[in-house]
């Protein structure tokens, strides 16, 4: 039996900026509308709320903080990189990332952190998961594959073959919360 997982819906306004200091984002209308870049130095901090961007690009020491519940919707290719991804509740759940990417190459990337508590959906698309995070729990499908990763490059399970960069089409979930 093979299980589809549902599509995300493409979000067709982008947010307005508002609720989002920290990093550069390009507005809603534009040649780079929807995008939010976060460089060294950057700290991009959501108040909570759902987002909707084209994409968003977090790099060199950049960092994006939630300290409530936020989802965030993109529509492209997305990298949330830098200095990581911190989440001051240490519940996955304040922090939801949606990619509705139909791309096949690496659509949504995330190099958390020790901080990095969230879960992240993009069925369509190649999920690269790098870092020293450490994600409990991994969906694909309706299939749940384990991965510790508790030093250095993760170990997979459930038949999947540990690889040094993780690429699939998965799910993403990371918290304590969600069980063994």
């Amino acid at each position: 039996m093979t299980l589809s997982p549902d599509p995300v819906p493409s979000c067709t306004t982008y947010t307005d900026g508002s609720g989002i200091p920290g990093g550069t984002y390009y507005g809603q209308t534009g040649k780079k509308a929807g995008q939010l870049v976060g460089g060294s130095g950057d700290n991009i901090v959501f108040v909570p709320g759902t987002y909707c961007f084209s994409t968003v690009t977090i790099s060199g020491g950049g960092l994006l903080t939630v300290n409530g519940p936020v989802v965030i919707k993109v529509t492209g290719q997305s990298i949330f990189g830098g200095g990581g991804v911190v989440n001051t509740t240490h519940l996955a759940s304040n922090l939801q990332i949606m990619s509705s990417y139909t791309g096949t190459k690496a659509g949504l990337t995330i190099n958390g952190g020790s901080q990095a508590y969230m879960q992240a959906y993009a069925p369509d698309t190649e999920v690269v998961l790098g870092g020293g995070d450490r994600f409990l729990r991994v969906r694909r499908g309706g299939e749940h594959l384990e991965h510790r990763w508790l030093e250095g490059p993760p170990r997979c399970r459930a038949g999947d073959r540990g690889e040094q960069r993780h690429r699939q089409r998965l799910g993403v979930a990371r918290g304590p919360e969600l069980g063994a």
